[in-house]
């Protein structure tokens, strides 16, 4: 057992163990994280020499590990982050219903060891974002922590964002298509000054701040109404 622990855990080790290797971890994520805000990682994991590992990797992307825990770790009421979890440690269909009651307070990515493809397809059935084996390279890792952790972020942003009237997103519609605001006045039947106090409204509402960035909020809104 102990054997079979080393060598599953050998990649994230030998990684953290080198210091070129963080450095050069480092810099290649954190100028992809800036736009993920403060989300941060919990850990539920009972192996601690794997759990030290993870932490290394993790902080060396640029990533804040908030909490470690042992499953069946409580869990908060309310999200705090993503979480990874190793469940194996918990009979299968006991490990089944802890990930869907992780994946209802947050995003969760499954870490196992030799895990079979039928109870991955489980996890994933749980809501996993994703089922790992911990014998993958940290760079896979990484790489799907940080996508978990940006579509966890858009998602949020996008739920926040207060929502527009059936005049800004007109206008909207408008733009994305080229027109000038005084074409879209003159579309709309509306004087160029309410079409300026629309697009003001629409930048305040989605944080917008120059008109590049109007124009490429354009071209992704959904004008249903």
């Amino acid at each position: 057992m102990a054997e079979s622990m080393a060598v599953g855990n050998r990649g994230i080790h030998e990684y953290t163990r080198d210091p070129t290797l963080r450095r050069w971890n480092h810099a290649l994520y954190t100028c992809q994280l800036v736009s993920q805000g403060n989300m941060s990682i919990h850990i539920i994991d009972a192996s601690p020499v794997y759990v030290i590992g993870l932490v290394h990797v993790l902080t060396g992307a640029g990533l804040t590990v908030s909490g470690i825990n042992a499953p069946p770790a409580p869990l908060p009421t309310h999200s705090t982050g993503a979480f990874l979890v190793d469940p194996s440690v918990l009979e299968p269909p006991a490990a089944a219903r802890y990930v869907a009651d992780v994946a209802k307070v947050g995003p969760v990515l499954v870490l196992e060891m030799g895990i079979p493809e039928e109870q991955r397809s489980i996890y994933l059935g749980a809501g996993a974002y994703e089922v790992l084996d911990k014998i993958r390279e940290p760079k896979t890792l990484v790489e799907t922590v940080q996508a978990m952790v940006a579509q966890e972020a858009a998602q949020s942003t996008h739920k926040s964002a207060p929502a527009l009237s059936n005049r800004e997103s007109q206008v909207l519609q408008h733009i994305s298509r080229g027109l000038t605001h005084g074409q879209v006045a003159r579309r709309l039947g509306i004087s160029q000054h309410t079409v300026d106090t629309y697009v003001k409204r629409a930048r305040l509402k989605l944080s917008l701040g120059n008109k590049a960035e109007l124009t490429r909020a354009a071209l992704f809104q959904d004008f249903d109404n």
